[in-house]
Formats: structure tokens, sequence, C-alpha cells
């Protein structure tokens, strides 16, 4: 007797449910879990400042959003410029990050730079400095219900993405556009550049000249491309 053959739909059948159970059979690994955050330090979880303040600043591409640590307010607070990514227009996408930096008893200025996602990258430095230099003068305007004073001898920047890029081009711009230097720079997987004859990428400033003093990190991942 000849033996019977199944038809085709019965033997997919079969063979994707030996394939699942040879998937299933395998041990599943544990995923890899991040370090608790440290209850002190830079990074630790002792906040002087439990409530942080939000406002809107200026319209469109050069508007900026300030966040000031209150209950209690410092005396004085340093000032982090925090630049955000490819239209990461909304900063609750680093809601965590900024709370953390107020909290801790910074100032933090967050440029939007960007008007929608279809700004031209070429207006992206010219954006970020107008509404930093409208943020130096409201803030030294502002007098004492507006919030604690600053510190701009205590200023760093701080940008992810377009942002990292952003970041040099902060400093090596600032001194002539009035704006206080930067004593520390931390750019995170920076952004592609470009070149001014090209609205893909942003335009690059000539790092030579942000200042030897200023220090410099920047971190990258393995897998950014």
């Amino acid at each position: 007797m000849k033996p019977r053959s199944l038809p085709l739909p019965h033997v997919l059948v079969l063979l994707l449910a030996a394939a699942f159970g040879c998937v299933a059979a395998e041990p599943v690994s544990p995923q890899p879990a991040g370090p608790d955050q440290p209850a002190a330090g830079p990074g630790g979880r002792d906040y002087p400042c439990a409530k942080v303040v939000e406002t809107l600043h200026g319209e469109g591409a050069t508007s900026w959003w300030l966040f000031q640590p209150a209950d209690p307010a410092p005396a004085i607070t340093p000032v982090v410029v925090f630049l955000h990514g490819w239209s990461a227009i909304d900063p609750w996408i680093y809601g965590a990050w900024i709370h953390h930096l107020v909290k801790k008893g910074n100032t933090v200025i967050y440029p939007r730079y960007q008007d929608t996602p279809l700004t031209p990258t070429s207006r992206f430095t010219p954006n970020m400095l107008t509404a930093l230099r409208d943020a130096l003068s409201t803030l030294a305007e502002r007098g004492e219900n507006g919030g604690p004073p600053v510190d701009w001898k205590r200023f760093a920047v701080a940008g992810h993405s377009v942002g990292g890029l952003l970041t040099m081009n902060l400093a090596a711009l600032a001194a002539e556009n009035g704006l206080p230097q930067p004593r520390a720079l931390m750019s995170v997987q920076p952004g592609r550049s470009g070149t001014k004859k090209t609205e893909f990428g942003v335009p690059l400033e000539d790092l030579g000249r942000v200042p030897a003093s200023s220090l410099l990190l920047c971190l990258t991942g393995e897998k950014d491309n």
C-alpha cells in the first residue's frame, strides 16, 4: 500500500507547530537591567528642591521654555541650556532628565529652535541663538518675584542628537553673540552635520573657536548610525 501524503495545509501547520515548539522550549535569558539611582551625588535622588516651575516665553521657532527650582527656591542657581533632538519640540520627551537637573537646583533653558519639523536646518543655530539672547535678557530683568537669580558664571550646555551638534555651535558662537561662555559641554549622540550649501544636516561652525577652557563630554552609541 502506498503511504498516504498529507495535504499541503496540514504539512504547513505541523511545521509551524514544530518550529514554535522549539522556540518555546528554549530558555528565556533575563534582560539586562541598569543600575539603581544612587542615593546621593550628581545623579542621586537627594533632591534639595521639590518643585519645578515651568514657563514658556516667545513665539514660534525662537521661543523657549524656562524651568526653575522651587520649594524651596535656591538663593542662586547655575544655568543649563538643554538642546533637544530633531523635532523634539515639546520638552516632555526629556521630562525626567530636565526635572532631575532642576530639582538638583539648576535653572534649565530649553530653546525650541524649530517651529515645525519642516523648519530648515540652516535656521536651527540662528533660532537657538535668538532664543538664548532673549532668555539672557529676560532673566536679567525678572527681579525677586521671577524665581531665583541665576549665576551665568556656572553655565553648562547639554544636547542630544541634533542638539548635541548645536551644543558645539553654541560654544563656538557664544562670545560674538553676547552670550556667556559655557564652562561645560555635554554632547550626546550628536546628529549629522552638513554644509552651508545644502539643507541636509545642520551646518557645523568652526570648532577651533571653542575655548580650550571649556570641558567637553561627548557620548556616542555603538549602534547609532
